[in-house]
């Protein structure tokens, strides 16, 4: 299993910081992975032809309007987010 040790948060960059510090900061940085690794699969099913459009529609910060797009063009959130394992 593994284990977040010392020497790993040390390694990874955490290790001069204070305990509560590391946290936000692991906290912060899954918090990231997990949002670039969603972004990278949304935007492989939106594909090159539409991406433009998608983000322009993004930019624009209408979050219902980003869901009736994906719906409207294929683009499976549920989908995409129940693999985000793979």
């Amino acid at each position: 299993m593994f284990e977040i040790t010392d020497e790993f948060l040390a390694q990874a960059g955490f290790g001069s910081l204070p305990t509560d510090k590391k946290e936000n900061e692991m906290r912060e940085d899954v918090t990231n992975s997990v949002q670039d690794k969603i972004t990278r699969k949304i935007l492989l099913a939106v594909g090159e032809a539409k991406l433009d459009e998608f983000i322009k529609l993004l930019d624009g910060d209408d979050v219902p309007a980003v869901l009736n797009w994906c719906a409207n063009n294929g683009v499976n959130l549920t989908e995409i987010s129940s693999k985000l394992d793979e």
